[in-house]
């Protein structure tokens, strides 16, 4: 979702409270690479961080745009929850980023589980629930352009610490508490 982008860049800032430049890796052939990287802009300029988009044409890209990332400086990575739930590259990226002592951040559900440092996301077991709702109610007679767009309302950190001590990151207590999970 990337009206979350301003709550991942500050839960970045909070674990690393030097964060002065943040990568964004984004899939240009997912025409809403735009508004997350849009979303993400306006919350960095509000935290005082410099935010860099960083736009793979498709995964071949992506062990050059770790090493561009690398070369930048780039103190994080926000990962774009395409590369993980649609495009199956979500271990990839992870492998890359540790590899280049990149930390990264994400919002898809496993996100955590396959090695990224941080994942904040909309918790996927309410929306899987209000989908067969609505698919229900479809399926009764009812219309879609009738029914409300909701948004999630549950959220959920998760924390990998295995990455944390491979990337030799220390997680502040105040985010471990927080944690829905904590990956050991």
């Amino acid at each position: 979702m990337p009206q979350l982008a301003g709550k991942r860049l500050e839960l970045l800032k909070e674990i690393f409270p030097r964060l002065s430049r943040v990568a964004f890796l984004l899939y240009a052939k997912d025409q809403s690479h735009k508004i997350f990287a849009k979303e993400a802009d306006a919350a960095a300029r509000t935290l005082g961080l410099e935010l860099r988009p960083v736009i793979v044409q498709s995964v071949a890209e992506l062990e050059a745009a770790f090493a561009s990332m690398q070369k930048d400086r780039m103190d994080a990575v926000i990962v774009q929850p395409l590369f993980v739930n649609t495009l199956g590259q979500g271990s990839r990226i992870v492998q890359l980023a540790i590899g280049h002592k990149l930390p990264t951040i994400g919002d898809s559900d496993v996100f955590a589980d396959i090695g990224g440092l941080v994942m904040y996301g909309p918790d996927p077991l309410p929306m899987y629930q209000r989908v067969a709702d609505y698919a229900d109610r479809v399926l009764r007679g009812g219309k879609p352009a009738d029914m409300p767009i909701e948004q999630p309302s549950r959220f959920e950190l998760a924390v990998n610490l295995k990455t944390a001590n491979a990337l030799g990151v220390a997680i502040p207590k105040s985010v471990i508490v927080r944690a829905d999970r904590v990956i050991e």
